[in-house]
């Protein structure tokens, strides 16, 4: 029996909800080439390990079918409108859907990229599947059918609480620079955010708007408090340089930012988390991620 596969389709689903978000913010349609070493939305095996195995956590399943209700919703509402806008669009006559290539390994995003070659290429000879907005659409409803059937309760979930402790601090981080963020965002995804993000909403985490969604952390808190660190502070052992304007109770605006295993952070708990990372390959990737927030250095010689 496959114990992997409800953490599989949690990834699954937010996947479809990250990239149809992200079409729905771009206002532009995109196919999706995808080559995995696992079968997405695997409804079989779902549906036997459901029937199988009584999961008493229904934490997972609960943010499962959340997240399936949203790809569903946006889809039903949002891509109707959009395919009407590309359909009047006289400029996208005759023009193929812009996509992507993206492989995945298990529950990581192993490599993404915009291709200028041709869909033949990647499908006859690279072993890529494409998938279109309406298949996660109907993927997501299976799940949230198969779901719901064997655990009722959730067909009715509570609206989410709001959350009382905001105040100033749930405005953004305040870059020194301003400057294009989804570089950060990318690299994060893949290692640090749930993969349900947005360019949009992380766009939003250095902004001085107020927040009405976290963005959910799925690295280690002692790993969101070290980011947090790095962003407002020059670090001289790894050659780090802060990015952000420090200020008091950046801990605290973290903790309005970002959620852990879909709670709020205790902002004192994450400040008494800042420690070195002994990963030395996980803390290369939060030092990139902080680069990319950094203005370019000038070569230019005076």
């Amino acid at each position: 029996m496959n114990s992997d596969i409800i953490s599989f389709i949690q990834f699954d689903v937010s996947f479809a909800l990250n990239k149809l978000q992200n079409q729905v913010d771009d206002q532009k349609l995109k196919d999706l080439l995808i080559r995995s070493d696992r079968k997405l939305f695997d409804s079989a095996k779902l549906a036997e390990y459901l029937s199988e195995v009584s999961i008493m956590n229904t934490f997972l399943l609960r943010d499962i079918v959340t997240k399936a209700i949203k790809v569903v919703e946006i889809y039903n509402n949002d891509f109707v409108k959009l395919e009407q806008i590309e359909n009047e669009d006289p400029n996208s006559f005759g023009t193929p859907t812009p996509f992507e290539c993206i492989e995945i390994q298990g529950s990581n995003i192993s490599d993404s990229t915009d291709s200028q070659y041709s869909k033949k290429i990647f499908i006859e000879k690279g072993g890529f599947e494409i998938f279109k907005s309406q298949h996660f659409a109907n993927k997501s409803a299976l799940i949230l059918n198969l779901i719901t059937a064997a655990y009722p309760e959730l067909r009715e979930l509570p609206p989410p609480k709001k959350d009382n402790t905001s105040n100033s601090t749930n405005k953004g981080f305040k870059l020194k620079v301003e400057i294009d963020s989804e570089s950060c965002y990318h690299l994060l995804l893949t290692n640090f955010i749930d993969t349900s993000t947005t360019k949009k909403s992380f766009k939003s985490l250095f902004d001085e708007k107020e927040k009405s969604e976290k963005v959910e952390w799925v690295g280690t808190l002692a790993e969101l408090a070290r980011f947090t660190f790095l962003l407002h502070n020059d670090h001289e052992s790894t050659g780090n340089k802060a990015s952000c304007i420090k200020s008091q109770g950046i801990y605290k605006t973290a903790s309005n930012l970002f959620s852990y295993k879909g709670k709020t952070i205790d902002s004192e708990k994450l400040k008494n988390n800042n420690r070195e990372i002994k990963d030395r390959e996980r803390l290369t990737l939060l030092l990139k991620a902080v680069k990319h927030l950094q203005a370019p250095v000038s070569n230019t010689r005076k």
